[in-house]
């Protein structure tokens, strides 16, 4: 059997996604409950979707931290693993919008550095899921 070349990347990335996707599902779930349900205003309601984007995108994380755990070995996840890795990118790149939308109402306000930061997990993640695919490849190649 082939060693998963990617294995560090992926086990290291999934915990740490697991962590902070936790941690942001309690961020939404609190957010939630502290807007003024008496009298819903529409900034209330516009908070509303920005927390459940905040939830859908933190269960997302987890989900992909525990694959990355979970497939950190198996080099035939790899292409499933590299997938939702490009997922995440897409999901960092349009939650990094948003909220600098929210924020600052630009995008050009602290945008550039807090953007590079949050994508660093995610590529870190298909780095782990490349080097798998790539070790899978070759030895699917030699057989």
């Amino acid at each position: 059997m082939t060693s998963a070349p990617g294995k560090t990347y992926l086990l290291v990335v999934g915990i740490s996604s697991v962590i902070f996707g936790s941690i942001s599902v309690v961020m939404s779930l609190n957010g939630f409950f502290n807007l003024d349900r008496a009298t819903p205003t529409a900034i209330d309601m516009s908070w509303n979707v920005y927390y459940t984007i905040i939830l859908i995108g933190a269960l997302f994380r987890i989900l992909v931290g525990i694959m990355g755990i979970a497939y950190c070995k198996h080099l035939e996840k790899a292409a499933l693993l590299k997938t939702l890795g490009i997922i995440y990118v897409v999901y960092t790149l349009f939650y990094g919008v948003l909220t600098n939308m929210i924020i600052y109402g630009n995008l050009t306000d602290g945008f550039g550095t807090s953007l590079a930061i949050a994508l660093i997990i995610p590529a870190l993640y298909i780095l782990g899921a490349q080097k798998n695919l790539t070790a899978y490849t070759e030895s699917q190649s030699s057989k």
